[in-house]
């Protein structure tokens, strides 16, 4: 289980999701690497979903892929607070972390 992030090659500065451009330098030329885990930068627990019955929270987290790399949104599997690592991956077409 991991996701891919992308290092342009100009620069150096790192993409998830993928682009066309980078961000940083308007570069066209990536390389691709697959990331396992990520390390959580804050956690919060959502106790009403609209549209849903159902009464489980849900858990949300922000996530910094490496030292300096970027962060990502991922619904979570269990509790955590920061400074967590947990495992990244994509299920049912949203990031989810472990």
């Amino acid at each position: 289980m991991s996701i891919t992030v992308q290092t342009c090659r100009a620069c150096g500065h790192r993409h998830y999701p993928g682009l066309l451009l980078c961000a940083s330098c308007a570069g066209a030329e990536f390389t691709a690497e697959e990331v396992a885990e990520g390390t959580v930068v804050a956690a919060t627990r959502l106790h009403y979903q609209v549209g849903s019955a159902g009464d489980a929270p849900v858990l949300l987290g922000v996530l910094r892929i490496g030292e300096d790399g970027p962060q990502v949104v991922a619904r979570l599997d269990r509790d955590a607070t920061p400074g967590d690592r947990l495992a990244l991956f994509h299920e049912g077409g949203m990031l989810r972390a472990r």
